[in-house]
């Protein structure tokens, strides 16, 4: 969680994706900005998410007990349904609060910073809902099922890097991101 604040309030601090609004003045929570920070902070919630629910999927198998646990009266799809349900939620929570700490970080600096529009709460909103959640839900699913096909880390952060990096390609080419569509 630790690691996604710091990303957060260090992507606030950055003129990363600010639209130039008048000739020297940068506007910095403009919600292409705001996207292109989320995005970012995006790509950070990914290798989170490699880690707790990579490991989350692991966990019994390294260790042994798994077939000790799958012969308990749950059934395995519920037990791996409340892991991955458990390891995403961890996940959007660590994320979640590097969010919180972009938005309160650029709230904070309104006052003093021409480019930041008191109040522009929507943009954060949008971006965290329509780009940010969904993509970690993804992410977090398709790193959590990579685990448990291949049953090695290393196996499973290669099955994630072309996501991450499909990611950073994508933002590098231009795309736009769903949450930039949405009227402020």
């Amino acid at each position: 969680m630790l690691a996604c604040v710091a990303a957060g309030i260090a992507f606030a601090a950055s003129d990363l994706g600010a639209l130039e609004a008048a000739p020297g003045r940068l506007a910095r929570n403009v919600p292409m900005a705001v996207a292109t920070g989320l995005a970012g902070l995006s790509a950070v919630g990914m290798l989170v998410a490699l880690v707790l629910v990579g490991t989350a999927g692991l966990r019994e198998v390294s260790s042994g007990i798994g077939p000790l646990v799958f012969s308990s009266p749950m059934t395995p799809t519920s037990f791996l349904v409340g892991k991955l349900t458990g390891a995403t939620s961890a996940v959007v929570a660590a994320v979640l609060a590097g969010a919180i700490a972009m938005a309160l970080t650029h709230g904070v600096r309104a006052g003093t910073d021409p480019g930041l529009i008191p109040g522009a709460a929507l943009p954060w909103v949008y971006g965290t809902l329509i780009f940010l959640l969904p993509n970690l839900i993804f992410v977090s699913t398709f790193v959590f099922l990579a685990a448990l096909v291949t049953r090695r880390m290393g196996a499973t952060f290669l099955a994630i890097l072309p996501v991450i990096l499909g990611q950073d390609i994508a933002e590098a080419m231009g795309a736009s991101h769903p949450s930039s569509l949405v009227p402020p």
